[in-house]
This record gives C-alpha cells, sequence and structure tokens, in this order.
C-alpha cells in the first residue's frame, strides 16, 4: 500500500506512473500522473512539469540558475517548466510562510 507521506516523487511514464518512494522500493504503477495529481493533497504535493509532480518534503535544494530546477532527497535533479516557476516559488513561500 502506497502512503502519501513516503512518496517523494511520481515521474509521468505514458499511461504508468512511475512511483520513487523514500525506501528505494520504487514502483511503476498503471495510473496516469492525472489521476495521481487529483488523488495527492493539494498542500503537499506540487506538479513542476508534464511529467513530474513531487512532494515538496522532500525537496532538498532549489536553483535558478540557467533555468528552475529543484533537487530532491533521492539526489534527482527536475526542471521546473517556465510556466509553473512562479506558482511554485509562491507554494514554497506559503509553506514556509515566508510571503
Amino acid at each position: 500500500m502506497l502512503v502519501f507521506d513516503d512518496i517523494i516523487r511520481l515521474e509521468a511514464d505514458g499511461c504508468y506512473t512511475k512511483v520513487i518512494i523514500k525506501d528505494g522500493k520504487n514502483r511503476i504503477v498503471t495510473r496516469t500522473l492525472k489521476d495521481f495529481e487529483d488523488t495527492v493533497p493539494k498542500e503537499k504535493f506540487f506538479r513542476i512539469h508534464k511529467s513530474h509532480l513531487i512532494n515538496l518534503k522532500y525537496i532538498k535544494e532549489y536553483s535558478n540558475i540557467s533555468g528552475n530546477f529543484v533537487t530532491m532527497t533521492d539526489d534527482s535533479k527536475i526542471e521546473i517548466a517556465r510556466r509553473k516557476a512562479p506558482d511554485f516559488i509562491l507554494k514554497i513561500k506559503t509553506a514556509l510562510n515566508v510571503v
């Protein structure tokens, strides 16, 4: 059983979704990323790209040098889509009570 708090990120793969879990036991699920986006808690997850939905809890680093990227705790570096960047930054500031 998948627990949302254990999910680091979700990555689209056609009609499948790769679920990257903190215990390292990744799974491939026959659900689209959109299905997950509609199911996960909106305050904990953010779709930063058409193929990536991340758990904000597992962000290790954010960089806006040569584009916008996040590094997750699994050391994956994921680009933030240009049109998603302003909403992402606002989401992070709100989560950190910086606004």
